[in-house]
This record gives C-alpha cells, sequence and structure tokens, in this order.
C-alpha cells in the first residue's frame, strides 16, 4: 500500500471531522496522521488527511467523502516524495526508449564494416521487438506478483545489460542479443510504467499520465539518435562511446528507482492469461491500435533504412544529419501533441493520416530526384503527423475503459505499435535484396496509404456507433 494524502475542504461545523473519520473506520483503514486549518474563507475549514490505503477503497472513501452534506471539496493532495516518484519512472521511460534508439545513426557504419544487407540491418533494428511483444503480455501480470518498482528495476537491469553488449559488440550476433535485451527492457517498461505514473498521478487521471508516457517516448525516441549521431562525428569511438553515456543514464535511472514508492498488494500467485478486450469497446481499441500500428510503421524506416542509404538517397552522409532527421521526427511529434489536442479525435486522425502520407510521398520523390530538401520535408510531415495518431490514440483509448481492463488494452495497443516498427521494415528490407530499394520503398508506401484510409473509415465508424449508443 502507498500512502495518500487526501485534502478535504468542509464547511466547519459540529460533527464533521467525526463523519469524515468514521468513514475510514467503514473501510478497516486507520488515519496516519490528520490536521486542521484554514479554509481560506470564514467559516470553511481545510482537513489534511495521511493514510495508507489499497487503491480500490481510497477511490470508494473519496467516493462517499464528496457526497457528505458538510463537504465541499475532496481530491489528492501530492507529497514531494510523490512527485519525485512520478518523474523518475517517467525518466526511467525516457531512458529505455532513448536507449532502443542510440543505434540509429550508426547502421551506416555496421553496414559498412561487416557487410551487411539491407535485410540484415532491417532484422537488426527490428531484433528488439521479439523480446517486447512477449513482456507486453506478461511483466504487467508479473508485477502484480512482485510488486511495480521490482519489475522496472529488472527492466533497467536489462537495459544497463543491452548497453554493456552493445559497448562490446563486434559482430552482428552479440549486436542482436544487445537489442533483445533492450527489448526486454523496453517491454517492461511501456506496460508497468503506465500503470505506476497513473498511481503516482496526484488525481490519477489517465488523460494526463498517457500524455507524459506519450511524451516520454517520443522524446527518448528524438534524443537516442541524435547524441548519438553528435558523438560519432566529433568524439572518438563513435561505436562504443554512445553506449557508455546510455549505460551511464540508465545507472541514475537505477539510482532513482531504488528510491520510488508505489502500492504493492502482493498477489499469492499468477495466472498468465491473453487479452481480456470486451465487445463493446473491441471496435474502438483495435481501430486505436491499428493506426498507431500504421504510425510507427512509417518511422521506422527513418529509423533503419533510411539512416543506412542515406548517402546514396542524398548524395553524402553525416552522422548528425542521420541522428539529427531522426531527432526533428520525434520532436515535431512531440510538438504536434501538444498542437493538435485540442481537435476532437476524428480530426486529429485525418490530420495525422493527411501529414503521414505528404511524407510517404516525400520518400518517394527522394528516390527519384535524390533530393536531401526532399527528404528533410518528408521527415518534417511524418513527425508532424506520428504525434496525433500515436498520442490521440493512446489517449482515445485509455480514458474510456475501466481499471480493471485498461492494462490489457495498453497491451494491446503497444503489441501493434511494436508489430508496426518491426514487420513492415523486415519486409521491405529483404524485399529489397529481391526486386531493389526503389520498387521495395514504393510498395510499402501503398501498404501503409491503403491502411491508413482502412483506419480513418474505422475511425469514422467508431465515432458513429458511440454516438448512436449516447443517444440509446
Amino acid at each position: 500500500m502507498v500512502v495518500r494524502n487526501i485534502s478535504v475542504l468542509v464547511y466547519n461545523r459540529p460533527g464533521v471531522l467525526a463523519c469524515v473519520s468514521q468513514l475510514f473506520t467503514l473501510f478497516e483503514t486507520n488515519i496516519d496522521k490528520i490536521t486542521i486549518g484554514h479554509g481560506g474563507s470564514p467559516g470553511i475549514s481545510r482537513i489534511q488527511i495521511e493514510v495508507s490505503i489499497e487503491d480500490d477503497k481510497l477511490e470508494m472513501v473519496i467516493s462517499q467523502m464528496a457526497n457528505l452534506s458538510d463537504v465541499l471539496q475532496v481530491g489528492m493532495a501530492k507529497t514531494g516524495a510523490q512527485t519525485r516518484s512520478f518523474w523518475i519512472v517517467a525518466y526511467s521511460l525516457f531512458i529505455t526508449i532513448f536507449g532502443i534508439n542510440v543505434a540509429s545513426p550508426l547502421y551506416s557504419i555496421y553496414r559498412t564494416e561487416w557487410q551487411l544487407t539491407s535485410g540484415m540491418i532491417t532484422l537488426l533494428f527490428a531484433a528488439y521487438v521479439f523480446s517486447v511483444i512477449p513482456g507486453l503480455f506478461i511483466f504487467l501480470q508479473l508485477a502484480e506478483r512482485f510488486g511495480k518498482r521490482k519489475i522496472l528495476i529488472f527492466g533497467l537491469m536489462a537495459a544497463l545489460s543491452g548497453a554493456v553488449c552493445s559497448t562490446l559488440a563486434n559482430d552482428i550476433p552479440i549486436l542482436i542479443m544487445a537489442r533483445i535485451l533492450q527489448g526486454l527492457a523496453v517491454g517492461t517498461f511501456i506496460c508497468v510504467s503506465s500503470s505506476t505514473l497513473n498511481e503516482l498521478e496526484r488525481n490519477r487521471n489517465w488523460q494526463t499520465s498517457s500524455l507524459v508516457t506519450a511524451f516520454a517516448v517520443t522524446a527518448g525516441s528524438s534524443l537516442g539518435p541524435f547524441m548519438a549521431g553528435i558523438l560519432a562525428q566529433f568524439a572518438p569511438m563513435p561505436t562504443k562511446l554512445p553506449y557508455i553515456v546510455y549505460g551511464g543514464l540508465v545507472i541514475l535511472g537505477m539510482i532513482g528507482m531504488s528510491t520510488v514508492k508505489v502500492s504493492y498488494r502482493k498477489a499469492h500467485r499468477v495466472r498468465f492469461h491473453g487479452l481480456n478486450i470486451p465487445k463493446t469497446i473491441r471496435l474502438h481499441a483495435y481501430t486505436a491500435a491499428a493506426t498507431s500500428f500504421i504510425a510507427w510503421g512509417v518511422v521506422s524506416l527513418f529509423l533503419s533504412v533510411i539512416p543506412s542509404y542515406l548517402n546514396e538517397w542524398a548524395g553524402k552522409f553525416n552522422f548528425i544529419l542521420s541522428g539529427g532527421m531522426i531527432a526533428s521526427i520525434f520532436a515535431l511529434s512531440t510538438f504536434s501533441q501538444f498542437l493538435f489536442k485540442r481537435l476532437s479525435v476524428m480530426k486529429m486522425m485525418a490530420v495525422g493520416i493527411l501529414l503521414l502520407s505528404l511524407g510517404l510521398m516525400g520518400v518517394a520523390a527522394t528516390l527519384q530526384h535524390m533530393s536531401i530538401v526532399l527528404l528533410i520535408t518528408s521527415a518534417i510531415c511524418v513527425g508532424l503527423g506520428h504525434g496525433p495518431l500515436y498520442a490521440g490514440s493512446l489517449v482515445s483509448i485509455s480514458t474510456e475503459v475501466a481499471d480493471d481492463i485498461r492494462g490489457d488494452i495498453i497491451s494491446l495497443f503497444y503489441l501493434f505499435s511494436y508489430t508496426g516498427i518491426a514487420f513492415p521494415v523486415i519486409l521491405l528490407g529483404y524485399s529489397a535484396e529481391q526486386i531493389g530499394i526503389e520498387t521495395s520503398v514504393f510498395l510499402f508506401a501503398l501498404f501503409i496509404e491503403a491502411g491508413a484510409l482502412l483506419s480513418l473509415l474505422l475511425w469514422h465508424k467508431t465515432k458513429t456507433e458511440k454516438d448512436g449508443g449516447r443517444m440509446r
């Protein structure tokens, strides 16, 4: 159980303190500390209650407390420790995603030194997904048995192990092993950190914690390759130093995570189960997940294939250009998440798909004209389109479902997201060996465009069903 601080604004009348205290007695919970102060107006007092309580009981206590006639307002008062814990978990998620993309600007070095084909490059890039996907199913359930903090620390240990293996790698099998270890870290954090951030958020607001999660993912994806590009361009040991720096950042996260306190109610037995997606929200859930598949599928093209071919497509190669282009995609994605957040979901999806489509057209044009300007323009469009599609879909579905199934919904969402990162670009890489990179990218663009149009139709159907349900 985690310590909660509850702030209650009440009329200063006889018996009100007894009524408030009695609610905790009804739920067999002892109050650790209680203080009473002035509420800011005559006849109004503010009661501050510190209590160790389970989440389900807390929600029922607050609900009943809000119905008391003398209670004007009730809410959670965030403590300094809770605030620190929230941002430590957010930082750890950020640094885990940061590490998985450090390799992107370095693929040209690996391709040259190890004589890698396009198929091998895409396999190397996507290897981490093969450990992320099973992690989405098991780590949240393991957290119920061992506690969220222990599972998150395990994730950071896997990230540190991946950084060490990447630093020592002298051939592709070791680097693939490093990517798999990093995938374990990502699989751990994606689901467990989402629920942990919501628990530590003052008002348990899933919209706030989902936005922080989306921001941490996109910011980490942006700064990881940018840092690697700068170090590869100007510092010694271009295939080692970026991972050493990343390992140091992971160690900071491990130190911070050791101080985090979150609720822990030990389950005596863990029964692994499949994803529970109720029929009533199935269309919405799969539509949101498929949209994220498309958004990340396009971004994966810029994370894997394009950096390794940059010198051929644009006539020159520069590590800062490579890392900066990837960073700009995610920086613009982060910016567009806030730029478009006030739009309706349908408008966000339409804007995102339009921008993503323009970006793909720019990539196709780059292949024809070998223009660095076209490539950068397409990266800008992809970044601006990725933000509303990814974050908009995540917030849309995570705020619409009940707490008891939200974990399964988030797992489904990221299952599709990481499948989108891996499999389309792997097929592109190996098809490029048979029919050429230009034809493969053209077919890739057609596949994504068709999926984008289908997802837009599904969003319209979801909206229609939702509006019809409200009318009934």
